[in-house]
C-alpha cells in the first residue's frame, strides 16, 4: 500500500523555494481560471474549495484542514480548476509547481507518495459524491459514519465541526443534527464527547 504524502516527504532544497502566506477569514485564496503555478499546504486554519454556478450559486468540494496537501490536480493543469477561500484565518504554504515537479522526477519515492495522495482524495471525494445521491438524511449520515469510523472500533473521532461534516454530506447542520439525534433514539450509535460510537449489533 502507498503510504501518505506528508510535508515531511519534501526534500531540503525544495523548501528553499516555499513561501507562505496568512489569509483572513472569508479572504478568496485564488480564484476558478487563475494561473496555476503551485500546491498547497495547509499549516493552520482550514481551506474550503469550491466552484460557481452561471447564476452564482456556491458549490463545494470539500474543506481542507490543518496539516493536508491541495491543489495537487494542479502538476496538471495550466488553470485552477476551482475557487479557493479560507473558512478562518489561516497560513498556507506555496509550493511551486515546477520545482516540485524536478523533486518528483529527481526522488520516486517522493513521486510513490505523491500518486498515493492524489488516489486518496479522488477516492475520498468519490465517497463523498455518492453519499450526497442518498435521499434520506439519515441514512446518508449513518453511511458517512460506517465509512470513516476507525477500523475494528466502530469509533468516529469526531476531530471537524459538525457545520463542515453537514457541508460535505450537502446537509444543513440542523439536518445533520435531527438525523443524529434519531439515529440515537434508535440506538444505532452512542454519542460522548468527541466521538460517536456505532452500535456493532444494528451495524453489523
Amino acid at each position: 500500500m502507498l503510504k501518505r504524502f506528508t510535508i515531511d516527504n519534501l526534500p531540503k532544497e525544495l523548501w528553499t523555494r516555499i513561501e507562505r502566506r496568512k489569509l483572513a477569514a472569508s479572504e478568496i485564496f485564488f480564484q476558478e481560471g487563475d494561473p496555476a503555478h503551485a500546491i498547497y499546504y495547509v499549516e493552520s486554519g482550514q481551506i474550503r474549495l469550491l466552484n460557481y454556478t452561471l447564476s452564482g450559486q456556491a458549490v463545494d468540494h470539500y474543506t481542507v484542514m490543518a496539516g493536508e496537501f491541495f491543489g495537487e490536480v494542479l502538476v496538471a493543469s495550466d488553470q485552477c480548476l476551482c475557487t479557493c477561500m479560507a473558512e478562518e484565518p489561516s497560513k498556507v504554504l506555496i509550493i511551486p509547481k515546477q520545482p516540485f515537479l524536478d523533486a518528483l522526477r529527481q526522488y520516486p519515492d517522493l513521486a510513490l507518495a505523491f500518486v498515493g495522495e492524489v488516489a486518496y482524495r479522488l477516492h475520498m471525494t468519490k465517497i463523498i459524491m455518492r453519499l450526497r445521491g442518498i435521499r434520506s438524511a439519515r441514512d446518508r449520515v449513518l453511511s458517512y459514519l460506517q465509512i470513516v469510523a476507525k477500523p475494528k472500533t466502530n469509533i468516529v473521532v469526531l476531530d471537524r465541526l459538525l457545520k463542515e461534516i453537514a457541508r460535505d454530506l450537502d446537509l444543513t447542520p440542523e439536518s445533520l443534527s435531527r438525523a443524529l439525534t434519531q439515529l440515537e433514539s434508535e440506538k444505532t450509535i452512542s454519542r460522548v464527547t468527541g466521538r460517536i460510537i456505532l452500535n456493532p449489533e444494528i451495524n453489523g
